[in-house]
């Protein structure tokens, strides 16, 4: 899910003019970024019983290019049981490359074709005393398309998304990427 977020938020935070080639220049777009935020956890609050927190501290560098994007990240994502203290951590990072093309046909209809590469140990989640519980390795490569009405190409906010369509295929364990993801219930267990 958060691989999928990060592919569609970099299409629409970063898309250039029409690109059609691999990263073969100097980017036009180099953004660093560092976010820190702490919210409440509601959903997990909800279902545990207890008050959980969501803290997230990401940093990185998001390149972009005629028709390519690379993006270099790392952070974490920690659930904290506010009464007791323990933790669950999520450490995450991110070797993105991608390159997609775009075009604009006479009524409006954008289409971006993408692919998109992954490297390393992308994601795994942690308990309080270290212990991995669940990690992704190895390399995901996503191959899609979307297709979006513009209306009116001045205004974003009236954009409607009418198709999107990934394959993905890996190489090593995802059991994250998969969907097997931590369980909420275990989580509960492991934060009371």
């Amino acid at each position: 899910m958060f691989k999928q977020a990060l592919v569609v938020g970099a299409l629409a935070v970063g898309l250039s003019p029409i690109g059609t080639t691999a990263q073969a220049a100097k980017p036009d777009v180099v953004e660093q970024f560092h976010d820190q935020f702490t919210v409440p956890e509601d959903d997990l609050t909800a279902l545990c019983g207890f008050d959980i927190t969501f803290t997230v501290d990401d940093r990185g560098t998001f390149r972009e290019g005629d028709g390519w994007i690379h993006v270099t990240a790392h952070g974490s994502f920690v659930l904290t049981n506010t009464a007791n203290g323990k933790t669950l951590t999520n450490e995450w990072r991110v070797n993105y490359k991608g390159t997609f093309t775009e075009t604009v046909d006479e009524n409006g209809i954008l289409t971006v074709r993408f692919r998109d590469q992954h490297s390393g140990v992308p994601e795994r989640w942690r308990d309080a005393n270290g212990k991995i519980l669940i990690a992704d390795r190895g390399n995901a490569v996503f191959d899609g398309e979307i297709i979006v009405d513009l209306h009116d190409p001045a205004d974003p906010s009236d954009d409607e998304v009418l198709h999107f369509h990934e394959d993905v295929t890996t190489n090593g364990q995802h059991p994250i990427l998969n969907g097997d993801g931590l369980d909420p219930s275990l989580a509960c267990e492991l934060l009371a």
